[in-house]
């Protein structure tokens, strides 16, 4: 009888475990202004995603005068896209790193072409990840992006994304690292607005064509960081901190 009781509690466990959500990988895109750094950062700093943002990476790159950095400096300046090919093989040794530290990964913003998409979704699919892998789409209405995006502040060290009225209360540095706050050379209203071109153009396409393998949330950001937080913990299925 006693084994028997045993063995029933083990089943149980081991039910209990099989079904507990695990903490998916998330494709997060969505126009410059709908929230993606802030975003991004709490789900670093409160979930432990590992996060892989191509632009970020790049202007790293580019900081530090690498040659990958010289190579693709003029691109990112004007705002076009490195070529996907170079792009992925560049993102892909970060997705391996997230693998072997088995860390949920956020992809930042990024596939942002239809060859990029494709090459995204067959490598997840050799991974075995598409079934764990969601899709966050994050919209805000055109004023709303305008206000964000031309008072965006960025901290020059560690990317925490600011605005230009809290320039003052922070004297002008991150209130992380204390290092100086600066604005991205691209955030302009007229590279805004190629930007919101380009993504209605080809990225809603890309949206569509990720959701046939995927599950898609649709998320409007034009409300506080903290309601859009809290929203995105439950569409996620997240535990809330």
């Amino acid at each position: 009888m006693l084994i028997k009781k045993i063995l029933f509690t083990l089943v149980v466990m081991c039910s209990s475990l099989s079904v507990e959500a695990k903490t998916p990988n998330i494709i997060l895109i969505g126009l410059p202004g709908t929230g993606k750094g802030s975003i991004s950062q709490h789900l670093v700093s409160e979930h432990g995603y590992y996060q892989i943002c191509l632009g970020d990476l790049f202007r790293e790159e580019i900081r530090k005068n690498t040659e990958f950095g010289i190579q693709i400096k003029n691109i990112v300046a004007k705002a076009d896209y490195v070529d996907d090919y170079t792009s992925f093989n560049y993102l892909s040794k970060y997705i391996d790193d997230a693998i072997s530290q088995d860390k949920p990964i956020l992809f930042d913003g990024y596939p942002r072409s239809k060859k990029a998409q494709e090459l995204l979704t067959n490598y997840l699919s050799v991974e075995k990840l598409v079934d764990d892998t969601i899709i966050l789409s994050l919209f805000a209405p055109i004023e709303v992006l305008d206000y964000r995006v031309l008072g965006r502040l960025i901290c020059s060290e560690c990317n925490h994304v600011y605005h230009k009225k809290d320039f003052d209360k922070h004297g002008g540095e991150c209130g992380k690292c204390n290092k100086k706050l600066t604005k991205r050379t691209e955030d302009t209203r007229k590279i805004l607005h190629k930007r919101i071109k380009h993504y209605n153009e080809n990225i809603l396409p890309i949206i569509e064509a990720l959701a046939d393998n995927m599950k898609l949330i649709t998320l409007d950001t034009s409300e506080s960081i903290y309601s859009v937080l809290s929203e995105v913990e439950s569409k996620t299925q997240m535990k809330v901190r």
